[in-house]
């Protein structure tokens, strides 16, 4: 089956504007805000858009979160609510999702997961043997910190984390052959089909470590170190669940061959949540 390449929308912000707050609603809008007063029934804010503007007043029961400007977060009494799926589509089109690490929706089961997997937070169950389509979105790299290009550990880490997509898709047609899968590029247009789900993959945290400790000092001294993250959507916008995980090595090899194994590991992991979350 081939790979295919198509693009989606912006679904998600995870920019958060600089001096403002932020109001999650229950219907998952993301409002850019100058709150002005809170009481237990009501959030009275004006828009950071227009500062000068009108007062807005929103009830409690119709907020989940708030992040204000200092990074604190206040929690209210609203849930997400649970819409039809064609109000879900129309809030996809609109590009009203807010999913980042602030404002995953908590599940039931939040669990380590033994040897093979850090954490998870399941807020859905799925079986994938069911979904006809996967889309992968290109790796968020955002949080790498790249060595110099002078550096030899320069190539291997750009090498591997842009082949990174490529391994987690191999990954999970060894689990599901017969599933349909896309690499996505960026969120420009929506092509998402029916019966989709949408995972979004993160690197959190590199360390290319230092080979020479590996080889000489031995005992974890000069570990490599790689984090990886992610969440998973359906195209009417239902959240399945978020998860994070960390892989070391204390391996002398190459950088190269280094990453490569690392990179494979994490990607194997990836594709054990997929069969696991059913």
């Amino acid at each position: 089956m081939n790979t295919k390449y198509l693009a989606l929308p912006l679904l998600f912000f995870s920019g958060i504007a600089y001096g403002a707050d932020i109001i999650v609603t229950t219907d998952k809008k993301k409002i850019d805000a100058n709150i002005e007063e809170v009481s237990s029934e009501y959030i009275k804010y004006k828009k950071t858009s227009n500062p000068n503007g009108p007062q807005f007043v929103i009830k409690t029961s119709e907020v989940v979160t708030v992040i204000y400007d200092n990074g604190e977060v206040q929690n209210f009494g609203g849930n997400i609510s649970n819409r039809d799926n064609s109000k879900q589509a129309e809030i996809v089109a609109n590009g009203q999702f807010i999913y980042d690490e602030k404002t995953y929706p908590q599940g039931t089961e939040t669990r380590d997961w033994n040897d093979w997997l850090d954490y998870i937070n399941i807020v859905s169950r799925i079986n994938f043997d069911k979904v006809e389509n996967l889309y992968i979105m290109k790796v968020d790299d955002s949080k790498i910190t790249y060595p110099d290009k002078s550096d030899n550990q320069y190539e291997p880490l750009v090498e591997g984390v842009e082949s990174f997509n490529s391994r987690i898709e191999m990954a999970i047609r060894k689990k599901f052959p017969n599933m349909n899968i896309f690499q996505v590029k960026n969120f420009d247009e929506l092509s998402m089909k029916d019966n989709s789900v949408l995972f979004v993959p993160k690197f959190d945290h590199v360390d290319m470590g230092s080979r020479a400790a590996r080889a000489w000092v031995g005992f974890g001294a000069g570990a490599q170190t790689m984090r990886i993250s992610g969440y998973a959507i359906d195209n009417t916008g239902k959240f399945y669940f978020n998860f994070w995980h960390q892989r070391k090595t204390s391996s002398s090899k190459r950088y190269q061959s280094a990453v490569n194994d690392e990179l494979d590991n994490l990607s194997r992991d990836i594709a054990n949540v997929f069969v696991k979350i059913k």
